[in-house]
């Protein structure tokens, strides 16, 4: 009902598409952290979650696209310096 009414909130749609992203319902995910990026590309919670989504979903060289802009902006972030290992890790071995 939220995000009917407000649907271009980059911080709910993030919060929305993390949660399904933690359900393991990626497909439904990934619209809404699409959604979050394109209305707030330096968003890094919304980047590094798109991120993970598009790894499970074995997208790997959007998945790079994505964590490497989200460290850009935030060098320091953990998760996204140890995703983009993990992407570099599956890439190797395609």
């Amino acid at each position: 009902p939220i995000l009917e009414e407000q649907p271009d909130r980059p911080l709910l749609l993030n919060l929305y598409g993390g949660a399904l992203l933690g359900l393991g319902r990626l497909e439904a995910a990934l619209p809404q952290l699409e959604r979050a990026v394109e209305l707030e590309p330096d968003y890094v919670p919304s980047r590094f979650n798109l991120a993970w989504c598009l790894y499970q979903l074995e997208r790997h060289t959007e998945a790079r696209t994505h964590v490497e802009h989200a460290l850009k902006v935030q060098p320091t972030h953990r998760g996204a310096q140890t995703l983009l290992e993990a992407i570099k890790d599956a890439t190797e071995n395609e």
